[in-house]
């Protein structure tokens, strides 16, 4: 399939790869979401810190929020998170559904495994 129909299933909660990807290795859609900031860890914690004394702030919210983007699981069972497509990817035909969920359940509850994408 096409990238865009790809893109559609994906935004339905879809798993999707390409056929050239290695076992393992898709991308999914992760919804955006409102964190306290004193989860933050790591780097966003400390850019967070550097972004409210640079503005000097009062009333600090004591949320943020994390805006909806694409990772990808690696086939070294590792997530690259914000993952962007290529202009190879946008253009190429080999993508195909690994997971759909169903319309009642969009958990993995009912994961069978991985499609066959040939």
């Amino acid at each position: 399939m096409d990238y865009s129909p790809a893109l559609i299933k994906l935004k339905k909660g879809c798993f999707i790869a390409r056929k050239n990807w290695g076992k393992g290795t898709f991308i999914y859609l992760v919804e955006g979401s409102y964190i306290k900031r004193s989860i933050l860890r790591n780097e966003a914690a400390t850019a967070d810190d550097y972004y409210l004394k640079m503005m000097k702030l009062r009333g600090i919210p004591t949320h943020i929020s994390i805006n909806s983007h694409i990772d990808m699981h690696t086939s070294d069972d590792s997530i690259i998170v914000g993952w962007v497509a290529s202009q190879a990817d946008t253009l190429a035909n080999n993508w195909y559904v690994l997971y759909e969920p169903e319309e009642t359940n969009t958990t993995l509850d009912n994961f069978t495994g991985i499609c066959d994408p040939a």
